[in-house]
């Protein structure tokens, strides 16, 4: 079953919107009716969303109703508990790689002050000792 889901959400050739309501239409030459039809015969996520868009009448609404379909589930998944989870490790992902270079920074900025105030007293002690 894990597989399965984990499949369902991968990049794959399965069809979108407005080609199933092309097919549904009938406005389709033959060799791409006949490519839907076979990938239909495999896909019981394409088969049941066609299904689905068959049942809409008047079929001048599909693409209203897929539009309101996407909106729904970008809502939902925005507050979904995994993507919240991502959001805030990428927030404490960039935290900590800010707090590295501030703290690069200040030890730079340290020992460049370090290695320019010895060098001063060194110079101000050569100079003491040649007189």
């Amino acid at each position: 079953m894990d597989q399965e889901m984990s499949e369902l959400f991968t990049p794959s050739q399965c069809l979108n919107s407005q080609e199933l309501i092309n097919y549904l239409s009938g406005e389709l030459s033959d060799t791409a009716k006949r490519r839907i039809e076979l990938h239909l015969a495999g896909c019981a996520l394409c088969s049941d969303a066609l299904e689905g868009l068959a049942s809409v009448q008047p079929s001048s609404r599909i693409p209203e109703m897929v539009s309101q379909v996407n909106d729904r589930i970008f809502r939902h998944l925005k507050h979904h508990p995994r993507i919240r989870k991502k959001q805030q490790l990428n927030i404490l992902l960039s935290l900590a790689v800010f707090i590295v270079l501030v703290i690069i920074l200040v030890a730079y900025m340290s020992f460049h002050f370090a290695a320019r105030n010895v060098t001063k007293s060194g110079h101000s002690i050569n100079q003491s000792q040649k007189k």
